[in-house]
């Protein structure tokens, strides 16, 4: 996806994937507030610019199966789903190729990052109620274990909101930088 001189370079995507990879890798290790980490935000980015799909999934995963060596255990399914809840939203850059384009870029960035925590939120929360051993296992129990964690449904929106169009808004300037360089340096040949 990235639209420069060098594009044909094959090292170019397995350095932005590298970049985002340490990018969420640190996000998740160093101390940040609950819930507000860049990691499926360097997902959905690694999504929309790089043109080896199997590439861009592997940010996100390198990044959790590594952080989650030095992370507390939890349950190995609370952790599947917690792992899943950080993985399926990588597929929501596909549709944020067209942002890079041109196309609209807030609405989709905030769309993104919305969609990404209630993904979260639902699958990491599904799994402190099936393996927490918080709440009654009854549909009240459900219900109890999704009302306690709204808060850090708002929270992790909030993150998944600033790093999406953050990296939207880096990855738009370098590429129209990049074009612009491109163009400046064939009309002075």
């Amino acid at each position: 996806m990235l639209k420069s001189a060098d594009r044909n370079t094959p090292g170019n995507d397995w350095i932005l994937a590298l970049i985002l990879t340490g990018i969420a890798l640190a996000g998740r290790l160093l101390p940040h507030p609950a819930n507000i980490t860049p990691v499926a935000a360097a997902g959905i980015l690694a999504f929309t610019l790089l043109d080896r799909s199997w590439l861009a999934l592997m940010v996100p995963a390198v990044a959790l199966l590594v952080s989650n060596l030095f992370l507390p255990f939890e349950h190995v399914g609370t952790m599947a789903l917690i792992n899943l809840g950080f993985f399926l939203p990588a597929f929501l850059g596909i549709p944020l190729k067209k942002v890079l384009a041109g196309g609209p870029y807030l609405q989709s960035g905030l769309k993104a990052g919305v969609t990404s925590a209630i993904i979260f939120y639902l699958l990491s929360n599904l799994g402190v109620f099936l393996w927490g051993g918080l709440y009654p296992f009854s549909l009240e129990g459900l219900l109890s274990c999704y009302t306690m964690a709204l808060p850090f449904l708002l929270r992790s929106a909030a993150g998944d909101v600033f790093f999406v169009l953050t990296f939207l808004f880096l990855a738009r300037s370098v590429l129209a930088y990049q074009s612009r360089v491109a163009g400046t340096g064939s009309q002075s040949v």
